[in-house]
């Protein structure tokens, strides 16, 4: 038995904070969520402000940090009486100084149980400010039956907690049971009905509308979509995003969450071999963060930063950015690609024939976690050595990738990985033109209208019709581009 004594810790900033005592245990101050991230088991909480706990008497260590553009800093006290302890978390980077905004596209404030109801809009702007995280997308959603978490958190716009540069708002996640994936909607001003689709329980069982129906709901609000979760192989069969090509081809998707919950090196393969066709889709990031359990992703952890070239941040002015693939995705490492002076998301266009292009790539490491890492130029979904210059002499998608061994800041994942979206480069009028890949998702696109025809639940006829109608459409840009 050791005997309680009293810490107080003053906070420079809101942080993210690990409390070890004597004992060996971890402890969270009164009030706070206590959690655990994924990778390393480490208990946490999330502190605004200055706090007080008692905890047993004897070596005690205190460690503070901020999501991605923060160090660590730590204390190491032998507990005998009251003591204070000031803890200031060291920035190594502001990206937002230069124009340069984070998001986690996918968070659930409460998830899984509808009695589980625990985290409050004042604990979700908690965490965004211990995680230096400027827009939490976070869902209204259902998740195994007909109950819908959190629509009594949405407002159709920023919640009243928001205060720049940290920008609340509840949009939503819609899920399709099976068939088609699900998406991630930002800056809804009015929910996008139903919110679930191909669920048994009532009210919505059908597998109807189409994901690409709700999609352009959402995107004539002048919100944007994502696709969450992409799966854990790149065939069809355990690929989620089952409807992302059709989505795609149609024009009514943004990006995709290459990092999330799921293998990057499996959202990145399709991803590249989306882009070889020719069409766009900016690279993102969602956690699929559950912040009502204890032992869950870290909202942020993963996060997608959009170049607003603004130093103050407005919603619609980084939702521009995103949808324009002005964005890079990260666990830690800040990369940032140029290809003839022209950043991710935007083009390059030049006459038939041969050509040189300037690249330059920069990656910043947080102090110390540079080590082991690689970083590559990705030409057409094939990785190539960083050089002052390439030559093309057809259409190409440039990007920049860096991969890594796994360290403690890389709090969701097994290893480090960031992934810019690409410069895309017209050559002699097309851009990157893959016959293989355009017969991949030709095949693929066959693959879902048939399990749709033979599995899939309608109350009518016309229904199958009109969501069989679009993936024909679909299928048929991708035979345009063999």
């Amino acid at each position: 038995m050791r005997p309680l004594v009293r810490l107080r810790v003053h906070l420079a900033e809101p942080a993210r904070i690990y409390l070890t005592a004597a004992d060996g245990l971890g402890y969270a101050p009164e009030g706070a969520i206590a959690r655990y991230a994924p990778l390393p088991a480490e208990p946490f909480s999330h502190a605004r402000e200055s706090f007080e706990i008692d905890l047993p008497a004897g070596e005690t260590t205190i460690e503070a940090t901020r999501g991605s553009e923060y160090g660590w800093t730590s204390q190491s006290i032998d507990l005998r009486r009251p003591t204070t302890v000031k803890l200031s978390p060291r920035r190594w980077i502001n990206m937002a100084a230069r124009g340069w905004f984070s998001g986690d596209a996918h968070i659930h404030a409460n998830y899984k149980a509808d009695h589980h109801r625990v985290v409050t809009p004042q604990d979700a702007l908690n965490f965004t400010l211990a995680e230096d995280l400027h827009i939490p997308n976070l869902m209204v959603a259902n998740s195994g039956g007909a109950f819908v978490h959190d629509r009594e958190h949405f407002t159709g716009g920023l919640h009243a907690l928001s205060r720049a540069p940290y920008l609340l708002w509840w949009s939503e996640e819609v899920r399709n049971a099976g068939l088609y994936g699900h998406m991630c909607f930002f800056g809804l001003k009015t929910l996008v009905e139903p919110v679930f689709t191909g669920f048994r329980d009532p009210p919505f069982p059908d597998d109807y509308p189409a994901n690409c129906t709700q999609a352009r709901a959402e995107r004539v609000q002048g919100g944007a979509v994502t696709y969450a979760h992409p799966g854990y192989t790149t065939a069809f069969e355990r690929f989620w995003a089952r409807e992302l090509p059709v989505d795609v081809a149609l024009g009514e998707v943004d990006a995709l969450d290459v990092m999330s919950n799921n293998p990057e090196e499996i959202g990145m393969a399709n991803w590249y071999r989306l882009l070889n066709t020719g069409l766009r889709l900016g690279i993102s990031a969602g956690t699929d963060s559950f912040t009502n359990l204890a032992d869950h992703y870290v909202p942020g952890g993963h996060r997608v930063y959009a170049h607003t070239r603004q130093q103050r941040l407005k919603y619609s002015e980084w939702i521009t950015a995103y949808k324009a693939g002005r964005t890079f995705a990260t666990n830690g490492p800040m990369v940032r690609l140029a290809v003839n002076g022209r950043e991710p998301g935007e083009e390059i266009v030049l006459p038939a024939g041969r050509h040189k292009l300037r690249v330059k790539v920069d990656v910043e490491y947080a102090p110390g976690e540079a080590a082991g890492n690689k970083v590559e130029l990705i030409v057409n979904g094939d990785a190539r050595a960083v050089t002052p210059e390439i030559e093309v002499d057809r259409g190409a998608c440039v990007a920049a990738r860096v991969t890594g061994p796994w360290r403690r800041s890389a709090l969701n994942d097994t290893s480090v990985f960031a992934n810019t979206s690409p410069v895309y480069v017209q050559v002699g009028g097309e851009f990157a033109r893959s016959a293989a890949d355009a017969q991949f998702w030709m095949e693929w696109i066959d693959e879902l209208s048939a399990r749709t025809a033979q599995r899939g639940r309608f109350s009518t006829v016309a229904r199958k019709d009109e969501v069989l109608a679009l993936f024909a459409r679909a299928r048929a840009v991708f035979a345009a581009k063999r």
